[in-house]
């Protein structure tokens, strides 16, 4: 098996995996958790009326500029959810495709394997 070969099949496993392994849909969970907190800066900034006279939005620093750039424009486009499912499987496929990397440069003879353990 070549190496494009190996890559393309080692990252839909390790892909696979992670998403089996997360709970939820798939492990998605757009607009819970993590996004309570990350999400409001973004919505304000295109709906400025949104989190009005919010203590947190107001003082709490917000250090995630290109999320709420993000969240902003699609909120204003009205597909903030595709926005955001696109953006969790852009970041599962980047975590999988660095799984492969470690696994050929580690255990190039079992790369497969390796991805399955990592």
């Amino acid at each position: 098996m070549n190496f494009a070969a190996s890559v393309i099949g080692t990252v839909y496993l390790a892909f696979l995996i992670t998403l089996s392994n997360r709970g939820g849909w798939l492990g998605y969970a757009a607009g819970i958790g993590d996004h309570n907190v990350l999400m409001p800066v973004g919505i304000r900034a295109a709906i400025p009326e949104a989190f009005k006279n919010d203590w947190f939005i107001d003082s709490a620093p917000q250090p995630h500029w290109f999320f709420d750039l993000i969240i902003q424009s699609t909120v204003r486009a009205g597909v903030v959810d595709y926005a955001l499912f696109t953006y969790w499987l852009i970041g599962v496929a980047a975590f999988a495709l660095a799984t492969v990397l470690i696994a050929h440069l580690f255990a190039p003879s079992r790369p497969f394997l390796t991805s399955a353990l990592v």
